[in-house]
């Protein structure tokens, strides 16, 4: 007796089919920031380069289990960034005015007394360390987020909600608040002279050169500091994941915190913003995450 034949199964459809309006959003914010990054408006950063790719493999393939969710967030990340280029036509950047109050606060320019104080003729170890910490601001959320999306998946959505509410909020003050950073100042006369040593870091690398100096078409997004910022989210929701056994991670916010005023990136008082900005973003996803407890888990 001959088994019963099974009918083939129809192959599944394309991912897209399951949410059209998403994919078109998404291959838009794709397609929209090809022209930006050719005329160096926006950067070609790490996320723009893994959502063209995953918008990709959203059209072609058939079960990307994690598409959809990292396509959200990286969409919205890219997004944001466009918008930055709208802080070009909004006129004189703030400068004077900033130099004045730190100079209030601490009694001089810190970014001026740290680089006296640490500089040399030449790089120095601390200088390649804390460029390549500074440098690693792209990638970092990335890889934490791709670390909680295997291991602790319950904590991936909060930590997304709590980066894209920290970018909103960066864009906001960017454009109702364009800052020059301290290297930016000085250029400008506000300032003594200051070192941007995280491009002479850079231009060491030959051809990365190149990458970094297109990677920063928007020199007036100095405050709030997202550089600062990023680095808290990312240590905060990591030992809420692992527990205290990865405290260490907290070393990484530490160290940005005197790298981007130490490479003449940032101000101290656009690194307390950033902390400011951080916990109340983290403060409102625990919040939020605290509420949601007792409902369905969604995409993370």
């Amino acid at each position: 007796m001959t088994p019963a034949t099974v009918p083939a199964q129809p192959p599944a459809p394309r991912a897209w089919r399951a949410h059209p309006r998403w994919f078109a959003a998404m291959a838009g914010a794709v397609a929209a920031s090809v022209p930006l990054i050719a005329i160096h408006r926006v950067p070609l950063t790490a996320e723009y380069c893994i959502l063209a790719g995953l918008v990709l493999w959203t059209a072609v393939g058939r079960h990307p289990a994690a598409a959809w969710a990292w396509t959200a967030w990286l969409a919205a990340i890219v997004a944001l960034d466009d918008l930055r280029g709208l802080q070009a036509v909004l006129g004189t950047p703030h400068a004077a005015d900033v130099v004045a109050f730190e100079s209030r606060l601490f009694g001089g320019s810190p970014v001026n007394r740290l680089q006296q104080a640490w500089g040399r003729s030449g790089l120095q170890p601390w200088d390649v360390v804390l460029s390549v910490v500074y440098l690693f601001h792209s990638p970092a959320p990335l890889v934490c987020g791709a670390v909680l999306w295997r291991l602790r998946r319950r904590f991936f959505r909060p930590f997304v909600l709590t980066q894209i509410g920290n970018a909103v909020v960066g864009l906001v003050v960017y454009l109702a608040f364009p800052e020059a950073p301290p290297w930016r100042a000085a250029q400008l006369g506000v300032l003594p002279p200051v070192r941007r040593i995280a491009s002479e870091v850079v231009a060491h690398g030959g051809p990365l050169s190149g990458v970094y100096g297109g990677a920063d078409p928007l020199p007036n997004a100095a405050m709030p500091s997202l550089h600062v910022a990023y680095p808290v989210i990312v240590a905060w929701w990591t030992v809420r994941a692992f527990g205290w056994r990865a405290a260490w991670i907290a070393l990484y916010p530490l160290c940005i915190c005197v790298a981007v005023v130490y490479l003449g990136e940032h101000y101290v008082v656009d690194v307390l913003a950033g902390l400011v900005l951080a916990g109340a973003g983290i403060a409102g996803a625990e919040l939020w995450t605290r509420r949601a407890a007792t409902r369905p888990p969604g995409w993370g």
